[in-house]
This record gives structure tokens, C-alpha cells and sequence, in this order.
């Protein structure tokens, strides 16, 4: 009888500890590797195992923060493994917020290297690589309601949640349990130097990987568990060595961690997961494979361990309730603050703080009566203001008014300073180096205003360019720009980028100096209406052929004109240059009206000087556009069509130099190229570009150029040739390594029609010059 009382009592026992056993998931940091524990979670909810509580560090805080307030791995998966993500780590705002005519023309800068002045004109160098507006911005749309819903307490979340962070002055990892949701977990996973610290309670915070990157203590101190699971994708650093000061550097910023399960029954997960870059998401469907197989192996284990069970009825209805806890994000209030009254009133009239609830735009989701407006249509005015460049921070949260039902949208902003400088160098193979220097003045008031001057020097090619704009933030926004640039092309330095042959002159000295006046509208978002007038003076000295001393002097080609233009931009390329996705199409007509004024050099076979009045107009349509994409495989064509009633100019050299030149790659630029000059002219091509890592690519590019007549040299006059007579190819290969910084390609290149048709360059940078005359 006492046997059976004793049997009776022990299964009493194990079914009341079967049933109320608890269960900690601890997930551990490691940049994009940490994707694993997405596959770890699925695994878990398929076999119906039950999660209690989380605790995470960096992206374990993010996986474990989705989850904590009703996400399904299913739905982090299609989160993390977004489009939108990978901008969040890249710090890319989308296309789609950027009102084109506010950037800058293209330059030679290097992407994120910049100096800064603050207003003690003293520089500084800025504390994160990567931009954090958009991730700011997406954590509080994440996160933001669920924080309501929990009133701001981590315990009373779908599953309890703890994340870790570091505060770096104290020098200690701190445990975040209450509070902005979105915040702590945007501390969590504050990288040092690639993202912006965050500040709470007074307290600057970076990522909770640096002393504690797998918080299974806090799991234990905090929730007490009857068994941890974890999930471990990170190791600490090998030992220092006195010849590598990474690794020592490393080990001075990051303590080691302890990577154990506390309880005796714990189960650690080890996902096998190659190192990859820290926000390298090209293997994203990868990781979260091997965090679920990794978990499956154990499951026996797991199961076995863990006797309670949770159907997925019960899951779902206990998700939706706490969903349903969230209000949705009706604004009635918006709120800047650390603007000065003049910078807040641009501010207002970005957002449009004054009419915003008034405004046609919101007519769908306005309600008249509460005059408040969804989250969602303030998010577009949001972003066109960040992508201005006018803000150092703008860090958003949303305060919920429990008697309104609505939110005010808050943006704690701090303008950049004034003054920035951008660096950059173009080094090759071949003699053309270049390096770049730009300054930036930038005044912010109830409109903006932007001076810039930059400078380009080295043996190819010097230029100076001073420009100002100023841009006027009205229900129809436009802007007035003024320029003058002087530039200098010494090809005499650079005879391998002077494409002739034997019997051509490799002697050409070309100055050029304008100024212009625009006036600008945007056409949407992504494309620009500009029209405008300016006044140049080119020079171009030359001999027309080989035979020459030091003391001979140079023909003379002096060509000052007036021009006028409008034209039409519209651009969604990825990159400044080397682009794979997206679509650029510029058209331009502009109306040139100038003197020619030849003056012969002591080897001119012509003997007097010539002044000749040329007039003319000139229509260009460029079209470059990346169509379509079979994964890692990228179709793309190139197009450009010109056109002009230009007549040629007194000599052959001087109408190549007057005319336009057919440019389809980047290396082209740097080159005077005769046989890709003409006063008309259509040029076609197709590009391939295979990603073969997420920074490394394979071009493969064909291009065909059709002049409508070639212009052809007769005792050193231009005659037209025959219509359509002659036709040109260009082959390109490439790699191109795009770094943080610049691109870095290898190219071969076969071009038919050359005394030498094969060239290999191997270049470091961009290859982008000020804009020239006649362009």
C-alpha cells in the first residue's frame, strides 16, 4: 500500500513538474551569423516545444526582441532576410525617399570619408560609419506598440524579454528589462564605430556583446528557468599577438565570454555557420537552414528534457491577444526638439507640421474629427527630409496619449555642423592619378543654403569648381544654383590615354572655364527638371602632328560661346558608379552660340588666323538601366543617342575637341578617344554583372558605336566621311571589389579600331571629373 502511495505521489510530482516547467531561450550575438537562431525558433515551434522567457545580445536581442512581442519565426525570417533590412545595415536610405534634384553632382569622393568642422572650427571624425535613420525609424515602427502594450515593462511582453547592452563609461554591461523597447534593443546591437551610440538614462551604450555576448547569467538571475536552451554563433578572440595590433585592439575593446548553459539539463546549440562580414546578409536563408538543423539534431534531447508541450492554436490565439493589446499609430501631434525657431519652421515645412492634417495627401487615412493621420504617410515626408544630408541625428519615438488614443511623433535633432571635407584619389596602373578635396558649407535657416568648392589635381587632370545653391522647401519645392569651374586636361603628360595613332599629334593641352545660372523643380521624387544659361571660354592647344621641338609653339583654338538648356534626369542607380540595380535616363537639349579663334603655332600647315561664328543645337538622350535579375545575375543596357547641326571647326583637331564623345565606361572618361567623337552619333550596349560575393562582382560588357559621319582628317582640315560608313566595338571585362570606402577593379578591355586594341588597368577609386562646357 505505501509503495503504491509512494509511485502515486512521484507521478503526481512529475506530471506537476512536466507541466509547469519553464523554459529560457538565451540567444547570442555574432553580426548577420546570428540568423541562425531564427531556424533555432522555428525549430522549436514546429515540435511544439513551449518558450517562457528570452533573453539576447546584439542580434540575438533583435531575433529574441521580434519574438518577445508576437512575431512568428516564419514572419522574422521574412523580415531579416528583406530588402529592407539589408539598407537597415547599410545605413541606405531607399530611392524612393530621395528627392533627386536636392543631391549633389556626382564627385570623386570617397563614400564615407569625410572630416567634419564643428563650431569651434576644430575637426572631428564622425562616430559611426553606417547611418542609422532608417534603422532608428524601423525599430520604433517595430517596436513602438508592443511597448504600449507592455507599458514599457519587458516582463509583460508575449514572452519576457531581457536584452544587454554596455555602458562605456562605467566599463560594464548593464541588463535592460524595462523602459523603449525599441531603444534597448537598438543598444544591444550598437556595434562600436559602425553604428551611432545610443543614450538612455543618461548613459552612452554600445553593444552588449562587448562583456556579455551570451547573457545565459541574466537568464538565470532575472527568470530562474527550470531549463536554458542557447543558441551560440560567436567565440571570443584568439590570444593577442605582439605583431598584430588588430588582434590586440580587439581584445582591449571586447571581454571574453563565458558561452554555457548554467542549469545542469541546459542545451547548448552550436548552428554551423561560416565568419562572415558583420552586416553581410548574402547568406541570410543559409544561416537560419543550419540554425534549424543544428536544433533538430538535438531534439531527441530537447524533447526529452522538456516534457510540457504548447499546441499551435494555443500559440496563435495567445499571439493575437497580445496583438491585439497594440494601438494602431494614429498621429495627432508631431514634436521636434534641439532645432533653433528658424531650422524648426524648415522643418515644418518639410513635414508640413502647419497643414499637415489638411493635406490632400493623407486624404485616405485622415480622420477629419480626431484630425490625426496613420504613421505610414508621415513616414514619406520623414525620410525626404533625412535624405537632405541637413541632420547629424534625428532619432524618432512615438509617446502614446492614453485619453487621445493617438501618438505624438517625437525627433530629437541635431543639425550637422556647418562645414564638412570629403577626400578622395583615384590611383591606376596607367599615368592618370588624380586626388580630390571638397568643402562643404552648409547653412540651415527657413531654407537651405549649400556652397561648395572642390579641387582636382594630379597629371591628367586640374580642376577648381566654387558652386552655390540654395533650395526653397514650398508646397512646390525648387532651387536656384549658381557655378564656375575651371579645368585643365594635359593629355601631353598621359600619351596612353592620347588614343592615336603614329601619325597623330600626342600634344593636347585643353583649358576650360564657365559659369552657369540654374533654376530647378523636382519631377517627383527621382527626377529633376533643370534649365538654365552659361557663359565659356575654352582653350585648346595642340600640335597637328608629331614633328616638334621645345621651341615650337603650339596651334591655338580659343572658343567662347554662350549657351542656354533645359533638360530632364531621372536616376534609381544604386551606385555613383559600377551600379547593378536600378535605371538612369537623362535628356538634354542645349542651344550653343560662340567665336572660334584659331591662332596657327610655328608647324601649322595652315598660315593665317582664322575667326569663325558657330552656332548650333545639341540633343543627347543617355539610358542606362539594369532590367532584370536572376539572382546573383544582372542584365543590364546602355544607350545614347546625340545629335547636333554643328559644322566643324577650322581644323580636324579642334572639331574633335568641339564635339562630344561616346563614354560607356568609367575608364573611358580619362581618354581622348577620336574614333568615339562625332556631331552625331547613337552608341548601344549590353552589361552582365555577376555578384560573386556581396562586395564583389564580374562584369562583362559589349558596346557598338555608330557615327552618323566620321569626321576625317585631310591635310589636317575636317571633312565629314560617308553616312553610316564606319562602326566601332567595345568588349569589357572586369572584377570590381566595392569596399566601404571605393571601388577597386581589374579591367580588360578590347576596343576595335585602336592602334592598340587590348588595354589591362588595374584602378583604385572613382573615375569622376567636373562637369565640362559642353556637356
Amino acid at each position: 500500500m505505501n509503495k503504491l502511495i509512494i509511485i502515486f505521489l512521484l507521478f503526481l510530482t512529475n506530471t506537476f513538474y512536466s507541466y509547469s516547467q519553464k523554459v529560457g531561450i538565451v540567444l547570442s550575438g555574432g553580426g548577420t551569423k546570428g540568423l541562425a537562431h531564427i531556424g533555432m525558433l522555428k525549430a522549436l515551434e514546429e515540435n511544439n516545444i513551449p518558450i517562457d522567457y528570452i533573453t539576447g545580445t546584439s542580434m540575438g536581442a533583435i531575433i529574441g526582441g521580434l519574438y518577445s512581442i508576437g512575431y512568428s519565426p516564419e514572419e522574422i525570417e521574412i523580415i531579416m532576410t528583406s530588402e529592407e533590412v539589408k539598407r537597415w545595415a547599410e545605413g541606405k536610405i531607399d530611392k524612393k525617399y530621395y528627392y533627386y534634384y536636392k543631391q549633389s553632382l556626382p564627385n570623386a569622393s570617397w563614400d564615407i570619408l569625410k572630416l567634419k568642422i564643428n563650431d569651434k572650427f576644430k575637426p572631428y571624425i564622425p562616430t559611426n560609419i553606417v547611418s542609422t535613420f532608417l534603422m532608428d525609424f524601423q525599430f520604433m515602427e517595430i517596436f513602438s506598440g508592443a511597448n504600449v502594450a507592455c507599458k514599457g515593462n519587458f516582463d509583460s511582453l508575449f514572452v519576457p524579454f531581457r536584452c544587454v547592452a554596455t555602458d562605456i563609461d562605467a566599463n560594464t554591461s548593464i541588463v535592460l528589462k524595462n523602459g523603449d523597447l525599441g531603444k534597448s534593443i537598438r543598444a544591444s546591437m550598437t556595434f562600436p564605430f559602425y553604428f551611432k551610440p545610443i543614450e538612455i538614462d543618461n548613459k552612452i551604450l554600445f553593444d552588449g556583446g562587448i562583456y556579455n555576448n551570451f547573457p545565459a547569467d541574466v537568464m538565470y538571475n532575472d527568470f530562474y528557468p527550470d531549463i536554458i536552451i542557447g543558441s551560440k554563433v560567436a567565440n571570443n578572440f584568439p590570444a593577442s599577438s605582439k605583431d598584430d595590433i588588430l588582434s590586440q585592439i580587439q581584445n582591449m575593446l571586447v571581454g571574453n565570454t563565458k558561452y554555457d548553459v548554467i542549469c545542469h539539463n541546459g542545451i547548448l546549440i552550436e548552428p554551423d555557420v561560416e565568419k562572415v562580414g558583420l552586416i553581410d546578409f548574402s547568406r541570410a536563408k543559409e544561416f537560419i537552414d543550419s540554425g534549424y538543423s543544428a536544433t533538430i539534431k538535438q531534439m531527441d534531447i530537447i524533447k526529452q528534457d522538456i516534457r510540457r508541450r504548447i499546441n499551435t492554436n494555443e500559440l496563435k490565439e495567445k499571439r493575437d491577444i497580445f496583438k491585439s493589446k497594440q494601438p494602431i499609430y494614429f498621429i495627432d501631434k508631431i514634436t521636434t526638439k534641439g532645432l533653433s525657431k528658424n531650422q524648426h519652421t524648415y522643418v515644418n515645412n518639410i513635414l508640413y507640421l502647419n497643414t499637415l492634417f489638411y493635406s490632400s495627401n493623407f486624404d485616405k487615412h485622415y480622420n477629419k474629427k480626431k484630425k490625426n493621420v496613420l504613421l505610414a504617410n508621415i513616414k514619406d515626408q520623414y525620410f525626404k527630409m533625412i535624405a537632405e544630408g541637413y541632420f547629424e541625428n534625428a532619432y524618432p519615438s512615438l509617446v502614446f496619449d492614453s485619453i487621445s488614443g493617438n501618438y505624438n511623433f517625437i525627433i530629437e535633432m541635431k543639425k550637422e555642423n556647418n562645414i564638412d571635407i570629403e577626400f578622395g584619389a583615384f590611383v591606376s596602373s596607367n599615368p592618370s592619378n588624380e586626388a580630390f578635396a571638397q568643402l562643404n558649407y552648409n547653412y540651415l535657416n527657413s531654407f537651405s543654403t549649400n556652397i561648395t568648392t572642390n579641387v582636382y589635381f594630379g597629371k591628367l587632370y586640374n580642376s577648381v569648381m566654387l558652386k552655390g545653391k540654395i533650395d526653397f522647401p514650398k508646397r512646390k519645392p525648387f532651387f536656384l544654383e549658381t557655378s564656375i569651374t575651371h579645368s585643365n586636361w594635359n593629355f601631353f603628360k598621359n600619351t596612353t590615354y592620347f588614343l592615336l595613332d603614329e601619325e597623330n599629334p600626342t600634344y593636347l593641352i585643353k583649358d576650360e572655364n564657365f559659369s552657369e545660372i540654374n533654376i530647378g523643380f523636382p519631377i517627383k521624387h527621382l527626377s529633376k527638371l533643370t534649365t538654365g544659361v552659361s557663359a565659356s571660354n575654352v582653350t585648346n592647344q595642340y600640335y597637328q602632328n608629331n614633328y616638334f621641338s621645345k621651341n615650337d609653339t603650339t596651334d591655338r583654338t580659343k572658343f567662347n560661346f554662350l549657351a542656354s538648356h533645359i533638360s530632364y534626369e531621372r536616376n534609381t542607380l544604386d551606385k555613383k558608379q559600377y551600379a547593378k540595380k536600378g535605371s538612369f535616363l537623362s535628356i538634354s537639349l542645349k542651344h550653343i552660340n560662340g567665336v572660334e579663334h584659331f591662332k596657327p603655332g610655328s608647324t601649322s600647315y595652315i598660315k593665317k588666323d582664322i575667326d569663325k561664328r558657330h552656332e548650333w543645337f545639341q540633343f543627347k538622350i543617355t539610358y542606362d538601366n539594369y532590367f532584370k535579375s536572376f539572382g546573383k545575375l544582372k542584365l543590364g543596357c546602355y544607350s545614347q543617342l546625340f545629335t547636333s547641326n554643328q559644322r566643324l571647326f577650322s581644323n580636324y583637331t579642334s572639331s574633335l575637341l568641339s564635339t562630344q564623345q561616346f563614354n560607356p565606361l568609367p575608364e573611358n572618361q580619362r581618354m581622348f578617344n577620336p574614333i568615339f567623337r562625332a556631331n552625331s552619333y547613337v552608341g548601344i550596349g549590353l552589361k552582365t554583372v555577376y555578384s560573386i560575393t556581396q562586395y564583389l562582382d564580374f562584369r562583362l560588357e559589349g558596346y557598338v558605336y555608330q557615327p552618323y559621319k566620321e569626321i576625317i582628317k585631310k591635310d589636317n582640315y575636317a571633312f565629314y566621311g560617308e553616312k553610316l560608313d564606319k562602326r566601332y566595338f567595345i568588349l569589357s571585362s572586369s572584377l570590381v571589389f566595392n569596399t566601404l570606402l571605393f571601388p577597386i577593379s581589374l579591367n580588360f578591355t578590347w576596343t576595335k579600331g585602336q592602334p592598340e586594341p587590348f588595354t589591362l588597368s588595374f584602378n583604385l577609386g572613382y573615375i569622376i571629373f567636373n562637369k565640362t562646357p559642353i556637356d
